[in-house]
């Protein structure tokens, strides 16, 4: 399957001091998604900000596409 074949999900990353687990609850779905078959793996898009970056470098996902944004 092609990468332009596959469905494509956003989700957001963004770290709050007092939602941590809101963090982590994104990083275990991303995980999640690395057990599905290839075949069926979705490309993700992963809106992030500065502060969500550390988060980010332990992602290891083949579809995986980064967007920095600046959250209000």
């Amino acid at each position: 399957m092609d990468r332009e074949d596959r469905k494509r999900i956003g989700l957001v990353l963004e770290y709050r001091r007092k939602w941590l687990g809101g963090v982590y609850y994104i990083l275990n779905i991303i995980k999640a998604l690395g057990d599905v078959p290839d075949e069926l793996k979705p490309n993700l898009i992963v809106f992030y900000d500065e502060r969500s970056e550390p988060f980010l470098e332990t992602v290891h996902y083949p579809y995986l596409e980064t967007r920095k944004i600046v959250f209000p």
